[in-house]
């Protein structure tokens, strides 16, 4: 293994007082009223909880119906907090990943299930037996009809029982075995996720002393390493994102892993979070929410996405701000959440998202959200949270270009006249249909201290149809 970027892990620039600042805020956030299974009661029916956590206003549903009935989106549940899918005191469903096998009709979709998004999110509830970090629906009639849950912790050996944690990785090797990676260790499916054997040691390599750090949701094909995920890097102890990714390879099919340090200490931005990864040909794209200090400190109230392009070596990178922007809604937040507790959003105004090359448009394809503000020219606008689409020829990427092209809001949720504090709606890693020409995004919708429901949202690969239709339905 080769680490070649770890010397900035003590220089007293590593310590960014603007970041602790958010993370204190962060940490202090709460949701009211409280939530749990009581509220879940109180809905009353599976209607309701659908419609409570997907938090519309009176015009969206129209818009869905309209788009839908279009052929270019749709939204549905995949598994939310209700009937046999209530599993104790577990009310919140997060951060979702899909894999898929190679003709599509074999899904795997795997979450969190939790009391909360994170225990002081409503310290009065807590973890029960059915708490697990690696919950899984099945399908196999292409996302129709769906499985009840599985707890992955039923296919895990020995101590690796315990309650698993950490952001989950999803991929497929060219042999069809998919691959599921959790702090827990590795697991692998052979016959199209009905079973998995489990690889407790196989994600053992070491972190540099000190470090630790979330892996990016997807686990992609390099050309000479093999099989490959990314992690951004933190202090431990302090969550301090660190100007460095970690790219963790495996050329046995995911049974052991080797780490390689991509070097953004002399780049802007620096700090890529949670980083999405695309091969276009020998040259690696990274994408991702950028917890720079400058992002906030140098773009005035605006929060923009970030990337990097390397060379096939792996040494230098072309990296930059994007123009996706998110909003820093601290002010109007303060509103529903108080000033201390919006002050969390800035940086967290952006999250995970997903990274495509269509091959219909043959464009690179952004799905992101703006967490606390619309979409393209209304990012200023805080009364909705919005996912959105954007795109960029690949070539222009790869010579530098940071400049996207807004393709149109996919979905809105209310932020403001929230019934309390939102939460989700970003992807992490879907499926590509190219047979239907359709990606399928993975989505959770609720409420930081619950509930909060799975949902897949299809979008058409005809992305200028879809922007078309986009443009004249949020017209209306």
């Amino acid at each position: 293994m080769r680490y070649p970027c770890f010397s900035f892990l003590s220089h007293p620039a590593a310590r960014p007082r603007g970041f602790l600042l958010l993370l204190v805020s962060m940490l202090s956030l709460r949701a009211a009223p409280p939530g749990g299974r009581p509220e879940i009661e109180r809905l009353g029916s599976y209607g309701a909880v659908d419609a409570y956590l997907r938090n519309m206003d009176d015009r969206e549903p129209g818009r869905l119906k309209r788009l839908e009935e279009a052929g270019v989106l749709s939204l549905a549940p995949v598994t939310i907090p209700w009937g046999d899918d209530l599993h104790g005191g577990n009310v919140h469903f997060g951060w979702p990943v899909a894999v898929a096998s190679a003709d599509g009709r074999n899904v795997c979709v795997f979450f969190q299930r939790k009391p909360w998004h994170y225990n002081g999110a409503d310290p009065s509830r807590d973890r029960d037996e059915y708490t697990t970090g690696a919950a899984m629906v099945r399908s196999t009639d292409g996302g129709k009809t769906w499985s009840a849950h599985t707890d992955m912790r039923s296919f895990a050996k020995g101590k690796s029982r315990i309650f698993p944690g950490g952001m989950s990785s999803v991929g497929r090797l060219d042999d069809g075995t998919m691959l599921f990676i959790n702090d827990i260790g590795v697991f692998r499916s052979s016959d199209n996720g009905a079973t998995w054997e489990h690889f407790p040691d196989a994600f053992k390599t070491p972190w540099p002393q000190g470090v630790g750090g979330n892996r990016g949701p997807v686990i992609f094909k390099h050309p000479s390493l093999g099989m490959v995920v990314l992690s951004h890097m933190s202090r431990q102890g302090d969550a301090l994102i660190l100007p460095a990714v970690l790219m963790w390879a495996s050329q046995d099919g995911g049974l052991t892993w080797n780490a390689h340090g991509l070097n953004l200490t002399q780049s802007v931005p620096r700090r890529l979070t949670e980083p999405l990864g695309l091969m276009l040909g020998d040259r690696l794209v990274v994408f991702g929410r950028s917890h720079d200090p400058s992002n906030a400190e140098a773009k005035k109230g605006r929060i923009y996405y970030g990337q990097a392009v390397f060379d096939a070596a792996l040494e230098k990178n072309k990296a930059a701000y994007t123009n996706i922007a998110c909003s820093d809604a601290s002010r109007d937040l303060a509103r529903l959440v108080g000033r201390d507790k919006a002050r969390a959003f800035g940086l967290w105004s952006q999250d995970t998202g997903e990274i495509i090359y269509n091959p219909v448009t043959k464009r690179v394809e952004a799905v992101v959200t703006n967490r606390a503000g619309r979409g393209g020219p209304r990012v200023d606008d805080h009364t909705r949270q919005s996912l959105n689409l954007w795109s960029i020829d690949p070539q222009a990427l790869l010579e530098g270009s940071a400049e996207w092209r807004f393709e149109g809001t996919l979905l809105e949720r209310r932020t403001l006249d929230s019934p309390k504090f939102f939460d989700g709606m970003h992807p992490g890693a879907g499926v590509v249909d190219l047979e239907r020409k359709e990606q399928h995004l993975y989505i959770y919708l609720g409420f930081y201290a619950g509930p909060a429901g799975v949902y897949k949202l299809t979008r058409s690969l005809d992305t200028p149809r879809l922007a078309a239709e986009l443009a004249r339905a949020r017209a209306e």
